[in-house]
């Protein structure tokens, strides 16, 4: 018996099924099958059933072809046909495609040339596949034809129809003829066309045992016609219940004229006004439930129709959307409405991006939250096209409400995959830094090679220092066509890390490996997981390059999986993911004996992890997120539709150009774009209160309208054209940014608004105009604080490194704040130029060996050095580029080795006491006759500093010495100082002050001011606070660290204040006394004393 019970509410079609399930089966242990289209329905049967039901067990639900399988195996015709599977049939066309010689397959051998053809083939084994796959449900009786060496006569054909007709007949003779004659024309179709035949011809009763008692299929809106015949025949020994979800209470397919004929005869009523659908939206978005209807009438499928059409009831004024359902479900036009203010039942809102998008749906809901007290997260589903397009997003605006994302793809779902497919993508590219660390960071990975937070990070440190970039070796950049160099390379890298660990000195070559000496002994652990993981990569990159059968294919993807990635509690559901992709793949492994690539392999996986969707998010009592798919109309009181775009929704046909079934269009033929169609007819009808959608309405480049998918504006054509209510109304178009300022007018009629605090601020922000004056940032003292010591002892680096940069030197130390400014980015490449710090960097470097080193291959001996350790460019470039610098530095060289200050003494400590202070530290760059600094490089007022000091330090130590300071501006010195004990401790009041404030000596600000005042000779018109307010607004430009404590001052203020011409008369204003021109020509040679604090 087939049942056909049709409603336009789902809650009926639940009614109809629990009255049904009411009655008890002849055995209590009988299950109920039901055949269904998608999880998602699932779950929310078994909810709705439970909470009916109070107890709810031994249930089954079946998709269409494991359903029909199973009914096939339990009439003895479903065990031999497993070679047509499209799994199956995937790798026999990958293996048979190799093998095609002969002329008819002329247009396959045009596809498989030139590059990648393994991976062509494979794709095009896929597309054959699938093709096959449908022409057994769809086409059972062209395979026939062919098997009998027969050609379909097409009604509109042409010579390349032809021609492909030839060859996909000789394709699926030369598939039979791979597979045996025992199994010749077994495949799925034809077994189900035999079962069908097999229960039209047995008695009644006689399959009692071996079918269910009853078969309740629920949540399908179509279904081809070997599938209905199927569900036909099944009816004459069990009860088939078909509940279909019908939008109109009418026969709205009138307008085929064989389908009227038939109603005639089945004397059903007819539409006395017009043969053709009435209601718009029907006539546009309806064709696929227009064709199942007319398949059920012409294969007279159903015995019984149990009709239960309700239209919308409601209290008050009728809704916008109420108003739409009650006419689709009459088959009625619509006719004028008057639109309430307050009716938001259906809205539409045009965005900028995806983000603006999720912004503006969470403001809609909650609006919607507050506006009914009602109304639960439950009762809400928000869909979109692809909803992982959506995720980045959704995880950063629903932080603060429970959500649950269903249909990610397995990829997305299970990071393990994710991780094991981008490491073989990894193995057999350049290697960059930077993925390959991305992949080692990874928990998994990480935990797997004992590596935690902390050996990650000193990981990181050792790649940025051995300046490790791309490329396993010399030889795997000689095999990409690239030079055969090591330097920046891993095993470069790693070699000086494991040379470090045990030659922990750096001033030679160990057996050809410049050692990197910043090892710990604490560190083995970190740098033994690092080179761990860096031999399975290895491995994996001369392993995973060969070609392998599937079998051995198999192996490999258990071997690799179990070295790279940690199996413990958290992971064993990924795992058992997992493990069922490879045993999907083991079940064809043993009938594929062909070899197939790395490529191949990882595009097989990445298709059946795409294909594989979870619904585990669907309805868990939050917030649901999902994806639109066909038979999902489950009812919710407010349902939001995302990115419903033009070009994305619906989808465009992807039939392949092959595929004959366009030629020759049946009625069930299945049409993703008509699957998709209808699926937003069924959701307007579905929702209960509101229907929100958004598309990117607008040009985030120029502002510029871009029309919404074609769905959505035949809706508003429809709105207008037949409600009278213009597209205005009914879409509002929203600001590029959430903190506009429309967004919080007091009288806004523009239907924008937004619960943000966040965006309220920023817009608060932006609309109050700036103030004259603003206080800084920072102000005051440091609370808290234990004072300091009146004997302070004074650590000299410490004490350099607050006169290197006092601002940052306070935020750092006090405020435990590190700004990281614009910070270089690392390139995944090996040196071709230096960047300015790193011309300095080597320049001082450089200076200081032709200082200390009497070899005459100094130069050579540098340039090895750093091309060891990855900081020179290679071959001729860094040839070229080396001689250009010694070049340019050999006139400084020349100044340097002019002063004649002798051999560099050893460090000199410094430990003594003066005033309330008590120095300690060492001293560098002591020669026998002078104190030397240079800089390569213009001069700062954080060098000019840095000399005074050390000057001061070594004359107040009872040092007779002469300090020079050789730079690009030119070459000073510091000679006899007098009253050096206060000017030393004018240095020191001003670090002890720093210690509990923020110090008022702004270095560039106060040496402009000073040397305004001392140029008596200059044209410039400025005055020095001029001069130091220009030094001021220059440095905030580009300084963080005087961003963030200076922001919102007055620059005037600023340097008027007391301590800053203090810092002036009591520092800078010395400094430039004591400093005195070097007179090369002339230049006095002095004798370091032997008297040492």
């Amino acid at each position: 018996m087939f049942v056909l019970h049709t409603s336009n509410y789902a809650e009926n079609l639940l009614e109809h099924l629990t009255t049904v399930l009411s009655v008890p089966q002849q055995s209590v242990l009988a299950t109920e099958v039901f055949l269904i289209q998608s999880q998602g329905m699932e779950r929310w049967l078994s909810q709705q059933l439970a909470s009916r039901s109070r107890l709810w067990g031994n249930f089954e639900y079946l998709f269409p072809a494991k359903f029909f399988n199973a009914m096939s195996g339990k009439l003895g015709l479903g065990e031999k046909h497993q070679a047509f599977s499209r799994e199956n049939l995937l790798w026999q066309f990958e293996g048979m495609l190799r093998e095609l010689t002969e002329p008819v397959y002329q247009p396959l051998h045009q596809y498989l040339q030139g590059d990648a053809v393994d991976r062509k083939r494979f794709q095009l084994a896929q597309q054959l596949a699938y093709l096959y796959d449908q022409y057994q449900f769809m086409r059972p009786d062209w395979l026939a034809l062919w098997q009998r060496g027969e050609l379909i006569r097409f009604a509109d054909t042409n010579e390349v129809t032809e021609r492909t007709q030839k060859w996909q007949a000789a394709l699926w003779r030369a598939l039979l003829s791979h597979q045996g004659t025992e199994q010749e024309g077994a495949h799925h179709g034809q077994h189900w066309l035999d079962a069908i035949e097999r229960l039209k011809n047995t008695p009644s009763g006689e399959l009692r045992d071996i079918l269910p008692e009853r078969v309740s299929v629920f949540g399908i809106n179509t279904l081809s016609p070997i599938y209905l015949a199927y569900l036909q025949a099944l009816s004459q020994h069990i009860q088939v219940h078909f509940y279909l979800l019908n939008p109109c209470q009418e026969f709205w397919a009138e307008s085929h004229k064989a389908v009227i004929q038939q109603m005639r005869q089945q004397s059903l009523q007819l539409n006395d006004s017009d043969t053709s659908p009435i209601n718009p939206l029907l006539a546009m978005l309806g064709q696929q439930g227009r064709d199942f209807q007319i398949l059920l009438l012409e294969q007279q499928a159903n015995e019984i129709e149990i009709p239960s059409f309700d239209a919308v009831a409601s209290s008050g004024t009728i809704t916008l959307l109420q108003q739409l359902q009650n006419d689709i479900l009459n088959n009625q036009a619509g006719c004028p409405l008057s639109l309430a203010a307050a009716d938001n039942s259906l809205s539409i809102h045009a965005c900028h991006s995806r983000m603006r998008e999720v912004e503006v749906l969470k403001d809609q809901l909650i609006a919607s939250f507050e506006a009914d007290p009602q109304l639960d997260l439950r009762d809400v589903v928000v869909m979109a096209p692809d909803i992982q397009t959506y995720l980045p997003y959704i995880d950063a605006m629903f932080d603060d409400i429970p959500y649950a994302v269903a249909d990610r793809s397995l990829r997305q779902s299970n990071h393990l995959l994710d991780i094991l497919l981008r490491f073989f993508a990894l193995s057999q590219s350049r290697m960059l830094w930077d993925e390959v660390v991305s992949v080692l960071e990874e928990p998994v990975v990480a935990e797997q090679f004992g590596l935690f937070d902390a050996d990650l990070a000193i990981v990181r440190h050792w790649i940025q220092e051995t300046r490790i970039r791309w490329g396993e070796s010399a030889l795997h950049r000689e095999a990409l066509g690239l030079g055969h160099f090591a330097e920046n390379s891993w095993q470069h890298g790693l070699e000086r890390l494991l040379m470090g660990y045990a030659v922990p000195s750096d001033q030679a070559f160990c057996d050809g490996v410049l050692p990197y000496s910043d090892i710990e002994g604490s560190q083995a652990q970190a740098l033994g997981g690092f080179y761990s993981f860096f031999k399975l990569l290895k491995q994996a990159r001369g392993e995973l390059a060969k070609t392998y059968t599937l079998a051995q294919w198999l192996g490999k993807l258990h071997y690799y999986a179990g070295q790279l990635l940690m199996q413990n509690q958290e992971t064993e559901l990924a795992w058992g993911s997992l493990r069922e992709l490879f045993e999907t793949l083991g079940t064809v492994s043993e009938a594929h004996t062909q070899s197939v690539t790395l490529l191949v392999l990882t595009d097989y996986l990445e298709s059946a992890a795409s294909e594989q969707k979870t619904a585990t998010g669907f309805m868990r009592g939050q917030l649901t997120f999902c994806s639109m798919l066909p038979m999902r109309a489950i009812p919710f009181k407010v349902i939001a539709l995302l990115g419903m775009n033009e070009g994305e929704f619906p989808s465009v046909d992807g039939r392949a150009a092959f595929d004959l079934m366009d030629v020759e269009f049946r009625r069930g033929d299945r049409s993703r774009r008509a699957d998709e169609r209808y699926q937003f007819l069924e959701i307007l009808v579905s929702s209960r209160e509101k229907v929100l959608i958004s598309y990117l309405g607008q040009s985030i480049k120029n502002n510029d309208e871009i029309p919404p998918s074609v769905v959505v504006a035949e809706l508003l054509d429809v709105l207008d054209q037949y409600y009278h209510i213009p597209e205005q109304q009914l879409v509002t178009r929203h600001p590029l940014q959430a903190h506009s300022a429309r967004y919080f007018q007091t009288s806004n009629d523009n239907g924008l608004f937004s619960y943000s605090e966040a965006a309220l601020g920023v817009a608060r922000r932006l609309q109050t105009p700036p103030a004259e004056a603003v206080a800084p940032w920072w102000q005051g003292e440091l609370l808290g604080r234990e004072p300091v010591e009146a004997e302070m002892v004074i650590d000299l680096q410490d004490l350099f490194r607050f006169f290197a940069h006092p601002q940052r030197y306070f935020v750092e130390k006090h405020l435990q704040i590190r700004l990281k400014g614009m910070e270089e980015i690392i390139e995944p490449s090996e040196s071709f130029e230096l960047n300015n710090l790193e011309k300095f960097l080597v320049n001082q470097e450089w200076l200081s060996r032709y200082l200390s080193d009497q070899d005459e291959d100094v130069d050579q001996l540098f340039l090895q050095r750093l091309r060891a350790q990855g900081r020179w460019p290679q071959g001729e470039l860094g040839e070229q580029l080396f001689e250009n610098m010694s070049q340019e530095l050999s006139g400084f060289v020349d100044k340097l080795r002019a002063l004649d200050l002798g051999e560099k003494r050893a460090p000199l400590d410094i430990d003594y006491s003066i005033g309330h202070y008590r120095l300690r530290g060492t001293l560098d760059g002591i020669y026998e006759r002078g104190n030397l600094l240079y800089r390569y490089a213009r001069c700062k007022p954080a060098d000019q500093l840095k000399a005074w000091l050390s000057h001061l330090i070594l004359v107040n130590s009872g040092t007779d010495i002469v300090t020079y300071f050789l730079h690009m501006d030119g070459s000073w010195q510091f000679t006899t100082v007098a009253h050096p004990e206060v000017r030393l401790l004018s240095l020191l009041d001003a670090y002890r002050t720093a210690q509990s404030e923020l110090s008022q000596l702004l270095l560039a600000p106060a040496v402009a001011y000073t040397e305004r005042l001392l140029n008596t000779s200059s044209r410039s018109k400025k005055t020095g606070s001029e001069m130091a307010v220009e030094a001021f607004e220059k440095i905030i430009e580009t300084d963080a660290y005087y961003q963030l404590l200076y922001r919102g001052g007055n620059a005037e203020e600023l340097l008027a204040a007391a301590g800053f011409q203090q810092g002036i008369d009591d520092i800078i204003q010395p400094l430039f006394d004591a400093k005195q021109g070097v007179n090369f020509a002339a230049l006095s040679r002095l004798t370091l004393g032997d008297h040492h604090a």
